[in-house]
């Protein structure tokens, strides 16, 4: 009796070890998907028609080009220079930003209405709660560009990006100015 009790232990033990090593490859997969997942893609959105290329575009410097409005500010200046828009005062076009950064944990609610529940479309950007694998506190970066034609008096593009990242480089504020003046020298183009 038991030696049954002990073969019986023998070969549930084994059964279990053949099904931890039957299923060490698919654990094994899925660990770098179950990684710090802070980071997401520009997302834009944007109305108005655009802005033609070859025109020449007036960008107000900030009083300081050290914090996020002066790099944003020379991230614009760059990428209107790499789509063949003149950087220049005067210009036919006006461009006026804004950009922030924040805790991903704060939403931006639209400000609409004053009511006393909040709706899941009151959001522009929705809290991110902390998840298990975040390496991080995750940080939003918002950014808004609106172009004004100067002989019509007429806003021609506003467009809003933003992104979730551990922390934001210059490179994140360039892709950022990159992928809204593509956005608005592209609605133009259709």
């Amino acid at each position: 009796m038991f030696r049954a009790r002990g073969r019986i232990l023998i070969e549930s033990a084994s059964n279990r070890l053949n099904s931890v090593i039957k299923l060490a490859p698919a654990v094994l997969c899925a660990l770098p998907l179950a990684a710090c997942a802070v980071s997401s893609p520009i997302a834009i959105s944007s109305t108005g028609e655009g802005a033609a290329r070859g025109l020449s575009v007036t960008i107000e410097q900030p009083e300081s080009a050290s914090g996020p409005r002066g790099k944003f500010a020379d991230a614009l200046s760059t990428a209107f220079a790499s789509q063949s828009v003149a950087v220049a005062k005067d210009s036919q076009l006006i461009a006026d930003f804004s950009v922030s950064q924040a805790p991903a944990a704060a939403g931006v609610l639209s400000g609409k209405g004053d009511k006393p529940e909040i709706a899941p479309e009151d959001w522009i950007a929705q809290p991110r709660e902390k998840r298990r694998f975040d390496e991080c506190e995750a940080k939003r970066l918002r950014a808004t560009l609106v172009l004004y034609d100067r002989t019509t008096s007429t806003m021609v593009y506003r467009g809003t990006g933003s992104a979730t990242e551990c922390d934001f480089s210059e490179a994140d504020f360039a892709a950022m100015a990159d992928g809204l003046v593509k956005d608005a020298l592209s609605k133009s183009a259709r």
